[in-house]
């Protein structure tokens, strides 16, 4: 009943009542707030914020910040693994994944990944950690009891986005200048189909029953809705 949604320009998360429709809470977190993770049992929220290099813990039910801890260059967004003993941050600028303590909220360690690290999902198992690499126009598979890359999937010209199907099979991949969405094969990690989609496509994510991918568009201010029965 509540949506979280990250100020970028405020550095502030608005918490929303979806029965209601109007916003019930601002909490400051950091500057350039850039995305929201909830913990599993949704009593902290975890932010990336852009301009200060750092992520911050927010204790929901007090509404305030009790954690902010430094990381690398401009991260972009938070996973929290299901063990729930770690959190992963994906650096744009340093081209790496923070590794933290969920207990702690300590840096544990740094993995470099590739240029232009953004978006992130951990498969169902939790065993792996795909991170997209618009600099390098990969996405590298991490494994996330070694914290370290595996593997790294060649897909096209900025890769940005993705989203993993929930049985874990598939991943949906945004190709910003290349206007596409690749679907990857995840057990072999190849790419076996690309879908045309309009230009600069930005976060894609699944319908509850995962028989839709909705794709974002920056240039096209648009949503495209790709059926994938």
């Amino acid at each position: 009943k509540k949506l979280y949604i990250a100020n970028v320009k405020s550095g502030s998360i608005s918490i929303f009542d979806t029965v209601a429709r109007k916003e019930v809470d601002v909490i400051p977190t950091g500057k350039g707030c850039h995305g929201v993770t909830l913990n599993f049992d949704e009593t902290y929220a975890w932010t990336a914020n852009v301009q200060e290099d750092t992520v911050t813990i927010v204790d929901l039910s007090a509404k305030k910040v009790v954690k902010t801890t430094k990381v690398g260059n401009r991260p972009m967004l938070v996973a929290l693994t299901l063990d729930r003993e770690k959190a992963f941050v994906s650096n744009g600028g340093s081209g790496d994944v923070s590794v933290i303590s969920a207990a702690t909220g300590e840096v544990k360690k740094s993995i470099f990944a590739g240029k232009g690290a953004m978006g992130m999902e951990i498969t169902p198992n939790g065993k792996e950690l795909w991170v997209t690499e618009g600099g390098d126009s990969i996405v590298s598979v991490i494994d996330t009891a070694q914290d370290k890359v595996v593997a790294e999937i060649k897909i096209g010209a900025d890769t940005h986005g993705i989203v993993l199907s929930k049985d874990g099979r598939k991943a949906y991949v945004t190709v910003r200048n290349e206007h596409l969405v690749a679907v990857v094969d995840v057990p072999t990690r190849q790419v076996v189909t690309k879908i045309p989609v309009s230009e600069l496509p930005d976060i894609p994510d699944l319908s509850p029953d995962g028989k839709e991918l909705w794709v974002t568009s920056r240039k096209a201010n648009a949503v495209d809705v790709i059926d994938l029965t």
